[in-house]
């Protein structure tokens, strides 16, 4: 449970948060910041477990590079980052050269065996390795990596793959020090230190508490801004809100929108907002709820929601309603004609009454916290299925790992991480037949969609993806839904205004030389 000091105590006691710490004098050395998160991942290996949420890509992308990258600025292409060059060989196989100097946080230089170790298979590839359930669902084609020369290295895919340099850009392809990870005594040892080649350097890991990373100063990509970073495990926006207005941290994540302007009122704080590539929504447990198998009842749930009402008061216009599980970075995939959910309660009520649904209870479970504006999103929700007639009942959970817990599982809350611009990474990664919903949650299964999640993965036929895309959109969102399409979640963060430091699009929070700079 998060630690807060006596002055956020009495800042949040007051009803309207009213106590506001004068700006900190500047230092002349490096400072630490102090990041309030609404919550930690449990260790800080990347590929400790299928379910990677946004707390792991926020807290470690300061900590792991790949061989490439991905240039969130730019549309999210790809760039070069432990490898200097790289090129297709042929349909299955990608050469890259290693960039020279390039120095692990144990003080090793980077060489192809920690490229072989990282991708190999103690830690992804072999059948018991720890990382290998992680793996299946970020580098699904992935099969093998050949060393060349000690600067040079293959990688091999079991398969065509039109997309595999943006996957090994997006997630799954972090490198590792093969001697710290060798040396390790167990995986669980290792998952809580890994080694990377990061601007900063894990200094300790309690969990459900925080995070310490240290400035790693042999980056090969410059001098790290900061002295250190120190996440915080801190749930309720609240207190986040009046921690940063106190002065026990310098960054509050998730800020509601209805704080923006609060934050923005008072002197020497600011919030610097973000774009998006995660779409909320609700999942449902259409192969272990009674209810929820019937798809006249899942359509309903849909065309009971009203959006828009939720874009203009919870979120007070400061978001989007997506025309369906894409994004227009897809480029020639995006299917800008496609209709956003349709709102129809009269519909709705129809499919109910047609389901044979008799008000059975059906639970949605919720931490009230993990997402910002959950709890509301969630009582709105709840509110607009009672009124067509389904009795969706809420159910607090402590983590989301009780989410899909059986019996008595019914709906959760959820969001779908676009990690590179293809329906690979969106429908795909989070609904295919590697996906976590499918193999861990076994919430749901269409032979169909998994059929087309191969065909798109193996080709670059452009005529062809765009056909096997639009019929997946039309399978998950009307067909055999497994979810409610919610919104865009943008993102917005309230930090100190000496901070100068700019938000992605994404989860990835960047303190590296090229991204923030500290009054």
């Amino acid at each position: 449970m998060s630690q807060i000091s006596r002055r956020t105590l009495l800042a949040t006691g007051a009803g309207a948060i009213a106590l506001a710490a004068a700006p900190r004098a500047r230092a002349q050395a490096r400072r630490t910041v102090t990041v309030a998160s609404q919550a930690l991942p449990p260790t800080m290996e990347p590929m400790d477990t299928p379910g990677t949420t946004s707390v792991w890509y926020r807290t470690e992308y300061n900590v792991f590079e790949g061989l490439l990258g991905l240039d969130y600025r730019n549309n999210l292409a790809v760039r070069g980052a432990l490898a200097e060059r790289w090129s297709q060989r042929d349909a299955r196989t990608w050469e890259f050269s290693l960039r020279q100097g390039v120095k692990f946080h144990d003080g090793r230089e980077l060489t192809a065996e920690d490229v072989l170790v990282s991708l190999g298979e103690e830690r992804l590839m072999g059948p018991n390795a720890p990382g290998r359930s992680s793996a299946k669902g970020f580098l699904p084609t992935f099969e093998r990596a050949e060393k060349i020369d000690e600067r040079t290295v293959r990688l091999i895919t079991n398969t065509d793959d039109p997309v595999f340099d943006r996957r090994i850009a997006a997630w799954g392809g972090q490198i590792i020090s093969a001697a710290a990870f060798r040396a390790a005594p167990n995986w669980q040892s290792w998952a809580m230190r890994p080694v990377g080649t990061g601007p900063y350097r894990i200094a300790e890991v309690r969990r459900d508490y925080g995070i310490k990373l240290t400035a790693h100063d042999e980056y090969w990509g410059g001098r790290p801004p900061l002295a250190g970073v120190n996440f915080r495990a801190v749930p309720e926006m609240a207190a986040r809100f009046a921690g940063l207005l106190a002065g026990d941290w310098d960054i509050a994540t998730d800020v509601t929108p209805d704080a923006v302007t609060e934050i923005e009122g008072r002197r020497g704080f600011k919030v610097v907002e973000a774009g998006s590539n995660v779409t909320r929504m609700v999942i449902l447990d259409a192969k272990h709820n009674p209810q929820l198998r019937d798809v006249r009842l899942r359509r309903a749930l849909s065309l009971a929601v009203d959006r828009q009402l939720l874009v203009d008061t919870i979120w007070l216009g400061k978001t989007t309603i997506p025309n369906g599980l894409q994004s227009p970075s897809y480029g020639a995939l995006y299917d800008e004609k496609r209709r956003a959910p349709v709102f129809d309660p009269d519909l709705a009520r129809k499919l109910v009454q047609e389901s044979g649904y008799r008000g059975e209870p059906i639970a949605l479970r919720t931490t009230g916290t993990y997402y910002l504006a959950e709890r509301q999103t969630t009582e709105a929700l709840v509110g607009m299925w009672q009124a067509v007639g389904v009795n969706v009942q809420i159910e607090m959970v402590e983590n989301y790992a009780q989410w899909y817990r059986r019996p008595g599982s019914g709906m959760y809350n959820y969001s779908s991480v676009m990690l590179f611009p293809d329906p690979l990474a969106g429908m795909v990664r989070n609904f295919g037949p590697d996906s976590a919903l499918q193999r861990t949650e076994d919430s749901w299964f269409n032979e169909e969609f998994n059929g087309l999640c191969k065909g798109i993965a193996g080709t670059s036929d452009l005529t062809e993806r765009r056909r096997m895309h639009a019929r997946m959109l039309d399978i998950l969102e009307w067909e055999d839904p497994p979810m409610v399409l919610l919104f865009m979640q943008n993102m917005f963060y309230g930090l100190r205004a000496d901070l100068d430091w700019r938000p992605y699009p994404a989860h990835q929070m960047d303190f590296g030389p090229d991204n923030m700079r500290a009054g």
